[in-house]
């Protein structure tokens, strides 16, 4: 019986995976087609302005813990806003001049960055193995970002502005996953969601 509940538990772990990996990769498409009637900023800080007084209301209810300590609270302030307010609206504004398939491999950096910021804030490099690996990862952003943009902007192509404002804010969203990260360790996932959903 514990092996059968263990498996479910491993069944239900992957398939939440699953799920948040198709969501996520249909947020360039999503934003695309929102930014084609909407003004590209307004879409972004929509998102935060919408869920904000939700994400507030739900705290309130669920009493999740407030950070009590000025670092903590620096935190969450530094990681909603740019999860939750930046990252969206530089995300919108840079897929309003490119497209969806370039925003969707630029998103792919966030990971990477992630572990640079991550191994900045901890003082702790990464292996030789990982540089290489990024290296080859950023060249080929790299090479995206010059040459990919051959196609003109009317005609439903990519820009290289587009591209770096989407790049910018990858850097900007891996920069609220490494400090909402080290937050939920002192108020935990869901305090430091819903509050910094309600701060942005």
């Amino acid at each position: 019986m514990p092996d059968d509940l263990e498996g479910r538990k491993i069944v239900a772990v992957y398939a939440a995976a699953a799920g948040a990996l198709l969501l996520w990769a249909g947020t360039p498409v999503a934003n695309k087609l929102a930014v084609v009637s909407i003004d590209p900023a307004t879409v972004g800080m929509l998102r935060s302005v919408l869920a904000g007084p939700v994400a507030l209301i739900i705290a309130l209810i669920l009493r999740l813990p407030f950070p009590a300590r000025w670092n903590s609270r620096r935190l969450l302030i530094l990681s909603g806003i740019t999860s939750f307010a930046l990252w969206p609206t530089l995300l919108s504004v840079g897929i309003g001049l490119t497209t969806a398939n370039h925003a969707a491999l630029i998103i792919a950096m966030i990971p990477i960055f992630t572990g640079l910021i991550a191994a900045a804030f901890d003082r702790a490099w990464p292996h030789v193995a990982w540089w290489a690996e990024i290296s080859i990862a950023g060249a080929g952003t790299v090479f995206l970002i010059s040459y990919g943009g051959s196609e003109t902007l009317s005609a439903g192509g990519a820009s290289a502005t587009g591209d770096l404002i989407i790049l910018g804010g990858a850097v900007v969203c891996a920069l609220g996953y490494v400090t909402g990260g080290k937050l939920s360790l002192v108020i935990g996932t869901w305090a430091t969601t819903f509050w910094g959903l309600a701060i942005a």
